[in-house]
């Protein structure tokens, strides 16, 4: 008996959560986020961001220099988890936050979590950047080294080597969309989105 009054909780919840994910869907599409537009400013951002300083380093220090700005600027794993906890902390507040409030209370705190709010957008911005100029140096390090540098390698390593870059960019765009995604969700999304 238990086992069938569970599968229909669970019945009852996919129910729910597949209307409410059709709506969140809905809704993204609606927005227009993801277009050609935003794809090509996206691009521009990490050429001027990663790929333009990598190749300036390159023409004036040479490939110790090129070395030297991939080291710097590419930070440990952990710290690529933490940051994009920090922006997963940003996409859960923004939220919370547009949420309409049913109090006086609530909206005393949705007042103290909108500083935070601010906090927290700010962070996913910086982390944004750093993901861009990341992306940047993946793109054109393995151009560099393909025309430039005496590494040798065949046509397909080079497309194996600019495919991680493309794989880095379109990380980048899905992080840089769910951020303008966020900034433009409805102040009261109870009425779209709930």
């Amino acid at each position: 008996m238990s086992t069938k009054n569970g599968s229909l909780v669970g019945l009852n919840f996919y129910k729910i959560m597949s209307k409410k994910m059709n709506k969140w869907i809905n809704y993204i599409k609606e927005s227009k986020l993801i277009n050609k537009k935003n794809i090509l400013h996206e691009l521009y951002y990490v050429l001027i961001l990663g790929s333009v300083p990598a190749l300036l380093s390159y023409i004036i220090g040479g490939t110790d220099e090129l070395l030297k700005l991939m080291n710097s600027s590419t930070p440990p794993f952990i710290l690529l988890l933490y940051l994009s906890l920090i922006f997963g902390l940003h996409l859960v507040i923004t939220l919370e936050l547009k949420k309409k409030p049913n109090s006086w209370w609530e909206e005393y705190k949705n007042s103290k979590r909108l500083k935070v709010k601010i906090f927290i957008s700010n962070l996913a911005q910086g982390v944004i950047g750093i993901y861009r100029l990341i992306t940047g140096i993946a793109l054109i390090i393995p151009l560099l080294s393909y025309f430039f540098i005496a590494v040798k390698f065949d046509l397909i390593d080079l497309l194996a080597l600019e495919s991680i870059g493309i794989s880095f960019f379109m990380g980048t765009c899905l992080i840089s969309f769910i951020y303008k995604w966020t900034e433009t969700i409805p102040k009261t999304a109870n009425s779209k989105l709930d």
